[in-house]
């Protein structure tokens, strides 16, 4: 919709493909990623904690510098902080000259759930693992005895035996 204050020859053009890019050059792309892995990992911020009480059982307060948590790396997490959904950043993916960058942020978050596998609580990091990293719980049965096929198996599959008192034949 033409914007009818400002005249036709002044008035920005559309983007031909239909909404500009949150991000238009892979280094805005890779910076923003950067910022939140940076903000995901252990860093030194100011926080004010409680470090004492008084006389009359009131908590003393400072500013201090503590050291914060690890926190999960996630793509919505990701998403989330480049201000973008998921869905865009899935789309980001489909664009020839981002895909390398946003698929090495997505195989660090891939890393990340995996290693959680190997603590306390593996159950979240299962998750993740089967529904957005195409990991299946899967167990294989091998049908032959000594590379051979199972007789039945033969049998079924149309396969003639040799025995002349076998019922069926």
């Amino acid at each position: 919709m033409a914007n009818k204050e400002i005249p036709v020859e002044e008035q920005p053009e559309k983007h031909p493909g239909g909404r500009p890019l949150a991000f238009g050059t892979i280094d805005e792309l890779e910076q923003a990623i950067k910022s939140y892995f940076n903000e995901c990992d252990p860093h030194i911020a100011k926080r004010i904690v409680e470090t004492g009480r008084t006389a009359k059982d009131e908590a003393i307060w400072e500013l201090r510098e503590v050291m914060t948590e690890q926190k999960p790396y996630t793509m919505s997490g990701l998403a989330r902080h480049m201000e973008i959904d998921r869905r865009t950043l899935v789309n980001y993916a489909k664009m020839e000259q981002f895909f390398p960058t946003v698929q090495a942020a997505r195989e660090r978050v891939h890393e990340f759930a995996e290693e959680q596998l190997y603590g306390k609580s593996a159950g979240g990091a299962q998750f993740v693992l089967k529904n957005n990293f195409d990991w299946k719980d899967r167990s294989e049965v091998d049908l032959t005895t000594k590379d051979q096929p199972l007789a039945m198996v033969e049998f079924i599959g149309g396969g003639s035996t040799t025995n002349s008192q076998d019922p069926v034949s």
